[in-house]
């Protein structure tokens, strides 16, 4: 079991394949011909377009979305090409800025499996004024196995520094 086949079980609402949209979407691209990089990437945009949209009018909180997507096994199955790939860059991106969902172990999995992803991603998400998020400290814990991820690590606490005392400059 690879550690972000982990980090997705050890997930509180991890959904069987069964019940997972992304899942059965990457099935159904498969079924239809696609290989299994194009359907990943297929269930990449999915996400970042906001599916699913729930039934009728009910959609799903980014919060269900979220934790649907990085708990699949879409994620899971992920290759280093994979992750180098546009949307799952900007996936990635949108699971750093946000807070409400981490995946025990993603991103100590990711700064192993495709570093260079991890990083860009970390760079076009709010991560640098997030001072506590969770993911943020994640990559702090993960830095020493990375001169890569050491080094964006360096940046954000530059750059963050920089922001916090240019607003007590301002008063704000």
């Amino acid at each position: 079991m690879t550690r972000l086949e982990r980090a997705a079980s050890d997930s509180p609402d991890a959904s069987s394949e069964a019940s997972n949209y992304f899942d059965r979407l990457f099935t159904r691209s498969v079924a239809a011909g696609r290989t299994d990089s194009d359907a990943r990437t297929t269930a990449f945009e999915a996400y970042l377009d906001g599916k699913p949209n729930g039934p009728g009018r009910k959609k799903l909180t980014r919060t269900v979305r979220d934790t649907l997507f990085w708990s699949s096994r879409v994620v899971e199955a992920c290759t280093p090409k994979d992750w180098s790939g546009e949307a799952a860059i900007l996936a990635l991106a949108s699971y750093l800025s946000q807070t409400q969902v981490s995946i025990a172990g993603l991103v100590h999995a990711l700064v192993g499996v495709a570093p260079d992803a991890l990083v860009l991603a970390a760079r076009r998400s709010e991560l640098v004024l997030l001072v506590q998020s969770p993911h943020r400290k994640e990559l702090v814990d993960c830095s020493r196995r990375n001169e890569e991820v050491a080094e964006l690590c360096r940046v954000l606490d530059i750059f963050a520094n920089a922001h916090r005392e240019r607003r007590e400059e301002l008063g704000c």
